[in-house]
């Protein structure tokens, strides 16, 4: 799946089908309880009807600034009104959802719209069907904006349940339409995230026979949907496709069906989607043409985002063909109308407040702001102006203030990673250029990128640690099963309409979970050292040892970049352009895999270009993008002869938050217990595909176990049910095993265990797991699907989200004799007392040196260790012993050696 492209338009054809479809609030009945004051209740129900319609007014008068301030007033001062009036209630959210969304504020508008949704189920016999209709169509359509597949998924599956519940046949009615429509639209979408184009053509063509038949009434309405399900057509081809051929086929239906209904504004959106093919086939000139076609289509109004993102793509357009002084005329003026709009007249870039477009959270202004930083870069690269670099520079900064605001701190998809590649390099490029020797601004610059980068994994895992509190566990465990009630009722409240009534069930959920939420919350506050609550760059700087380093890589739009974070210091250096340094890493990573290729010239120069300079004791890499597929242990330095594996130890991770909570959370035991397992496969099928024998995994299994008093599990005792009862038993699990990988569907990809019992990397995702380690020696185990902005799906991450602190794995595979020899001798510095990086490290050169005839970095270097490197014991054995007894008595002799010389003197 490709990344985001350059620009993403803005649709508003659903915000305009929305609106249209929007029922006439009718003034509801009251009911009079209050036998004191009935005047009064029919007063303040009257009130807050009018303000209901004045709010509406203003919406449509786009005055949504002024419609949101009343809706809030409802909420705030009619209370008694809206808990009496349900569907009124339902209503405020749903149009404070739109008035935020017209704004561009996505980080209220989802929530706002969800809350309508959850009153509406809660109390189903009460809503209105048009308004609830409204609602999946609105939540659907945010979520597609925010580009969040899971919650496209589930809303649609919803709303079809609905749609097959309650239409089980067709029906002459107004909502029987609407939802029809608002379906077929999801299912576009749908079968555009499963990738299947021909799924989506074939839906849409038997939408377009649909219409033939609708009543006169219903057609507009149908066909503006239709025309919106081209557009998500052309927005799979554009977004999740290389097939650029198909995709101008379908952006050209889509301006042809436009042009035939006249309708100005897919007019526009259908040249725009031809202009983002056009451009990611590098042909900038026809791609100019169709963005300036898009501009002249549509009358835009002022406020416009779709204006603003044309003519930023107008510019980007001019820039790639290196005509930067008008570019860069285009994008000031274009800023300027934007902070005109929404802040006032007089405005400059380098002096406006960003604090006062914060609002502006969406993701097509930040990438406004971004993508117009990175003109200013390309012309300051080109001419050297201090003052494109000082207009990059606040425009990054606003992209980046924008993106903090917008991002939910979930996990990234390819709109945010694509977004975030841009901060990345405009912010890194200004660091660079303008404060290479000011440590204090580039510490802000680089605290910025962090704040903003994916924290998904590391709160997966915060959440891990949180619940081996007992008492924080229970409760967390008691809100799993309340959500699921929730869930549970309101899917069959949904399924059986009006005709049961379950939402005094769904309320007792509802306010169970928001009881539990905030239980939890309080008892968090407690336990700050298990969470990412005091994270930040300079935390992670303090917690740094003077003799440790960390190196972050950053692959961004169009260069890779190395941040080196010591205890004092921020380094940063521009590695070269993103396509080249793929080119070399993916080659490179081609021949490694091959024990007779001549890997040192390319070896050599990645080094020179990768990791040149760095000397610390202890070495944390933190790979992006392509560059966690390679094995910088096996980068040669040609100048010693010596691979990196030499120079120091090396610790991977997958985030800097992530590598923050396991420092805070690094333990040494006294007695560390260890559980291996070696399955048995002989004869062993899995999948039709036979697997192959491990012969020398049962005495790995059995050696390593026997290092650390453990216990083996082999042949049919290497179970995957011993190996759950294990995870909840021992410290260290060691698994020599086979893998399976699937790259297009990873959560199938497994750890096989005897019988072929398969342990889903799915699976891991819903476990528990507070081990201190977990082994995997197998083939591929640190291999995946890598999703940008993310890293890579594999075995070894799926352990980290279930908890465990660190994990070792292999990149590609390897021989199972080799595989055994490296992993005795990497457990046996472990019982030493050396850290788990320090003992992989030696392990790896002691079999170089015992084995020179495996020094082929193919045999030894795809093994690496991701998370805490925290010794796993601090009694070190026979040993450390052995060590400490010689030490002593070397002490004693030498003072007494002192003493006799002392004696001596004093006699003379």
């Amino acid at each position: 799946m490709r990344i985001r492209l350059a620009i993403a338009i803005v649709c508003f054809v659903f915000s305009a089908a929305v609106f249209s479809q929007s029922p006439s609030l009718k003034k509801q009945p009251t009911t009079i309880t209050d036998k004191a004051h009935p005047q009064q209740v029919q007063s303040n129900a009257q009130t807050a009807q009018q303000k209901m319609d004045k709010a509406l007014q203003f919406s449509k008068e786009g005055k949504y600034v002024a419609s949101i301030e009343l809706y809030q007033d409802l909420l705030k001062n009619h209370v008694t009104e809206l808990k009496k009036d349900i569907a009124l209630q339902a209503l405020v959210y749903l149009e404070l959802s739109f008035s935020h969304s017209s704004l561009g504020n996505q980080k209220e508008e989802i929530d706002y719209v969800e809350k309508a949704i959850e009153i509406m189920e809660s109390h189903f016999t009460q809503i209105k069907e048009t308004d609830y209709v409204t609602a999946y169509n609105n939540l659907h359509y945010y979520y597609g904006e925010y580009d969040d597949s899971k919650g496209l998924q589930q809303t649609h599956q919803k709303f079809a349940t609905y749609f097959k519940a309650r239409f089980k046949a067709k029906e002459a009615s107004p909502v029987y339409y609407y939802a029809r429509r608002v379906l077929r639209k999801m299912e576009v979408i749908a079968a555009g995230l499963k990738e299947d184009p021909v799924k989506a053509i074939a839906i849409i063509q038997g939408f377009r026979d649909e219409i033939k038949q609708s009543p006169a009434e219903e057609k507009n309405a149908d066909w503006s949907y239709l025309l919106a399900s081209y557009s998500s057509l052309c927005d799979y081809y554009n977004y999740n496709s290389t097939d650029h051929a198909a995709g101008i086929e379908a952006g050209t239906a889509f301006l042809q069906t436009a042009m035939v209904l006249k309708d100005s504004f897919n007019i526009m959106l259908s040249h725009s989607k031809l202009a983002n093919q056009y451009r990611e086939l590098g042909n900038y000139k026809k791609a100019l043409y169709h963005v300036e076609a898009s501009l002249q289509s549509f009358q835009f109004p002022p406020t416009s985002m779709s204006r603003f993102s044309l003519e930023t793509m107008k510019a980007m357009n001019m820039a790639s063909l290196q005509d930067y002084t008008p570019a860069m005329a285009m994008v000031e003026r274009n800023i300027l109308s934007l902070l005109q709009t929404h802040i006032g007249p007089n405005q400059q870039i380098l002096s406006f407040n960003p604090q006062l477009i914060k609002q502006l959270n969406n993701s097509r202004y930040v990438n406004i702001f971004a993508s117009s930083a990175l003109i200013f870069i390309e012309a300051y690269r080109q001419q050297k102006k201090p003052l494109y670099l000082e207009k990059a520079e606040k425009l990054v900064s606003t992209a980046s203030l924008l993106f903090g605001e917008y991002y939910k701190k979930g996990s990234y998809n390819s709109t945010l990673n694509n977004l975030h590649k841009k901060i990345v390099e405009g912010y890194l490029f200004v660091a660079i250029e303008k404060y290479p020797n000011a440590y204090l601004p580039k510490k802000r610059i680089l605290e910025q990128i962090e704040k903003n980068t994916s924290f998904h994994l590391a709160k997966s895992f915060e959440l891990q640690l949180l619940k081996q509190n007992t008492p924080i566990a229970k409760l967390m465990h008691e809100l799993q099963w309340q959500q699921q009630q929730k869930e549970f009722w309101s899917q069959e409240q949904i399924e059986k309409g009006k005709t049961v009534d379950y939402s005094t069930k769904i309320q007792e959920q509802v306010v169970a979970i928001k009881k539990l939420e905030k239980e939890i919350a309080e008892k968090q506050k407690a336990f700050t050292n298990f969470t990412l609550a005091n994270y930040s760059v300079d935390a992670c700087m303090q917690l740094l040892q003077p003799q440790q380093a960390i190196l972050k890589y950053y692959v961004a739009t169009n260069h890779a970049f190395r941040v080196l974070i010591t205890h004092d210091d921020i380094a940063i250096q521009q590695l070269g352009t993103v396509k080249a340094l793929a080119e070399k890493v993916n080659e490179y990573n081609a021949l490694i895999k091959k024990p007779n290729s001549n890997w040192k010239p390319l070896s050599a120069a990645l080094y020179e270009q990768l990791v040149k300079g760095i000397q610390p004791q202890q070495l944390t890499i933190i790979p992006d993008n392509f560059l966690n597929y390679l094995s910088f242990e096996s980068l040669y330095n040609a100048a010693t002869k010596q691979f990196l594996v030499n120079h120091f130890p090396i610790t991977y991770n997958y985030s800097l938050s992530l590598w923050y909570l396991h420092q805070k959370n690094r333990n040494t035991t006294d007695k560390a217990k260890l559980a291996a397992f070696a399955p048995d496969y002989t004869q062993t099928v899995y999948k039709n595909a036979s697997l192959a024998k491990l012969p020398f995994a049962k005495e790995e299994a059995e050696q390593v176990a026997g290092i650390f008093k453990g216990d083996s599990f082999t042949g049919n005792a290497a179970s995957k049910e011993n190996f759950y009862d294990q995870s909840n038993k021992a410290s260290m699990l060691h698994c020599a095993a086979h893998t399976v990988l699937y790259d297009n569907n990873f959560n199938e990809s497994c750890l096989l265990f005897n019988q072929a019992q398969p342990l889903y990397l799915s699976e891991l995702y819903t476990k528990a797991m507070p081990l201190e380690m977990v082994v995997l020696s197998a083939c591929n185990t640190g291999a995946g699907k890598l999703v940008e902005g993310e890293g890579l799906m594999s075995l070894s991450r799926a352990f980290t989200y279930a908890g465990v602190k660190s994990t070792v794995v292999s990149l590609w595979q390897v021989p199972d004799k080799e595989t055994a020899a490296i992993m005795v001798l990497f457990y046996q510095y472990l019982n030493k007392g050396l850290n788990k990086a320090a003992a992989l490290s030696k392990a790896k050169q002691d079999f170089v040196s015992q084995y020179p005839l495996y020094a082929h970095p193919y045999f030894w270097s795809g093994f690496i260790l991701t998370g805490n490197d925290a010794p796993l014991t601090s009694s070190s054995g026979p040993w450390f012993w052995l060590v400490l007894i010689g030490a002593v008595l070397l002490v004693v002799s030498g003072a007494y050696f002192l003493f006799l010389r002392k004696k001596a003197y004093f006699s003379s």
